[in-house]
């Protein structure tokens, strides 16, 4: 696959970092966020706390493979999950003052656009949700999430400007309550017209080198595409080009990965496993000749994991009117997830693809 198009698809835990840095106006000042709020419980945490998320075994760190383990840490085979948890906790940071103060903008901005479309996060947050810095290292460069965590890189932070940090923290905001909310999940993955794939396992011959993102570690799920035979159930699957890190090899993330959609078939027991042709091998499509607008909308380019979608349509929803907020696209579908987030998402999942 060409790099490029690879790049244009693995955006988010990476491209808003790429989209961040775009943009350097100041934005007007913003006045922090009322005690008690919701998203009071969103706060800027120290190193200390930083270090103990970034060490903690998880459903992330548990689910990556050891090629995942080896090309973060830039170490050849065998790298342990405790080796790359030593390694990710020794790159917390402490946040300045100055960048508490815009964090707590940020918040605020959320707040009051959630406010103004009437809704509230509340039923779906952790008691606490940290913000921590780290010097990104340990991921790319690039803001993700962990547990009940944000993490933000120090070069992300220093580059981009108040405008784009609350499209940054609301994107990374919403994986923080998938993660804690499957019923808010589903029920937003339905809305771009994505299920479940019961019983699905990663292929043998790829499992090893399978790319695991910490937004959306769980790769099982299924969208349709219309395809010139008709409609087939498709997965995105990333994986590295080798089995681990080598010394002088590349570390640049888009250079080592490759992206894949695999179809999907349900066998006999309901399970839903990765169609192959009559060689065996497995049955994939083009990312390019992929179509995913009916489902995914354009709000994004992303299309390489559901939280990715789901979570660049909240940002803007979040935004609400914010002078900053970048043109949607597709408005239907902040409209349909915040139907999703209004009722508590308590509807029965209703798969659709009408965009």
């Amino acid at each position: 696959m060409q790099s490029s198009i690879v790049q244009s698809c693995v955006v988010s835990w990476f491209a808003l970092a790429i989209v961040a840095a775009a943009c350097a106006s100041p934005a007007a000042p913003v006045a922090p966020g009322r005690a008690g709020t919701p998203l009071a419980r969103m706060r800027a945490g120290s190193a200390e706390e930083a270090r103990a998320v970034l060490g903690r075994s998880d459903g992330f760190t548990q689910r990556m493979s050891p090629a995942d383990r080896s090309f973060r840490i830039k170490q050849p085979l065998p790298v342990t999950e405790a080796a790359l948890l030593s390694f990710a906790a020794a790159q917390a940071q402490s946040f300045t003052p100055a960048e508490v103060v815009r964090l707590d903008r940020a918040r605020a901005v959320i707040e009051a656009g959630l406010a103004k479309r009437g809704l509230t996060v509340e039923p779906f947050l952790t008691a606490e949700v940290l913000v921590i810095k780290t010097t990104g290292d340990e991921e790319y460069g690039m803001p993700y999430t962990r547990q009940n965590a944000i993490i933000m890189p120090s070069a992300v932070m220093s580059r981009i400007s108040d405008d784009v940090l609350p499209l940054v923290i609301g994107h990374e905001l919403w994986h923080v309550l998938s993660r804690h909310s499957p019923a808010l999940r589903d029920a937003a993955y339905a809305v771009i017209g994505t299920a479940a794939a019961p019983g699905f396992t990663l292929p043998p011959e790829v499992a090893a080198r399978a790319t695991t993102n910490p937004d959306g570690p769980d790769v099982a799920f299924r969208v349709p595409v219309q395809l010139a035979a008709g409609t087939a159930w498709v997965m995105a699957l990333l994986d590295y080009k080798s089995p681990g890190f080598t010394a002088g090899g590349s570390g640049n993330l888009m250079e080592i990965i490759e992206l894949r959609f695999l179809e999907l078939v349900q066998t006999a027991s309901g399970a839903w496993q990765p169609a192959r042709d009559a060689g065996g091998g497995l049955v994939a499509h083009d990312p390019a000749a992929t179509p995913f607008a009916p489902c995914y909308g354009q709000n994004t380019g992303e299309i390489v994991h559901p939280d990715e979608i789901v979570a660049s349509s909240f940002a803007l929803l979040a935004l609400s009117d914010f002078p900053a907020r970048p043109k949607v696209a597709t408005p239907a579908l902040l409209d349909d997830l915040a139907a999703v987030i209004s009722d508590g998402a308590r509807h029965v999942p209703e798969l659709r693809c009408r965009y």
